[in-house]
């Protein structure tokens, strides 16, 4: 990955402590609608049982930070109600017959500042998570993938 995507991948987590210091407002439906607000930014209060620590999701650990970072990342795949794999960021994925191999075939998507998401984005979070120096504590959940 190159340095300008870890400067985006910076920018978004600020971005989303920026978000998320947003959490009171003097109007229920928003700033939009509210006097001396900017004009077309909506701030979206999100009812959140605690402060979060980190917003670098390989570094969170408390629900209250899963729900801020769900609400602004997504992985290759989601679930839905009932807690269901779902597509996410990959539209579809195959598995070998064997189960060894997943090829996940992405949607177009892309980042805030229009940057399109791409295979290399996903390869440098999975290589983040399992570095060493990141000291993830979930970074165990990718032992089940070969050399992980």
């Amino acid at each position: 990955m190159t340095k300008p995507k870890t400067a985006r991948l910076c920018a978004a987590f600020a971005m989303a402590f920026v978000l998320a210091a947003c959490g009171q407002n003097e109007s229920q439906t928003g700033a939009s609608n509210a006097p001396g607000a900017t004009p077309g930014v909506v701030v979206f209060n999100h009812g959140n049982a605690a402060e979060p620590a980190s917003l670098d999701p390989h570094h969170a650990q408390g629900t209250w930070e899963d729900r801020i970072i769900g609400d602004l990342l997504m992985g290759l795949t989601t679930e839905n109600a009932k807690g269901e794999p779902i597509p996410g960021a990959a539209e579809r994925w195959e598995t070998s017959a064997d189960g060894l191999t997943w090829t996940f075939h992405l949607r177009d998507s892309q980042w805030s500042d229009g940057e399109p998401v791409n295979a290399d984005d996903f390869v440098f979070a999975w290589r983040h998570i399992l570095d060493p120096k990141t000291a993830s504590p979930y970074a165990y959940y990718l032992n089940l993938i070969k050399n992980g």
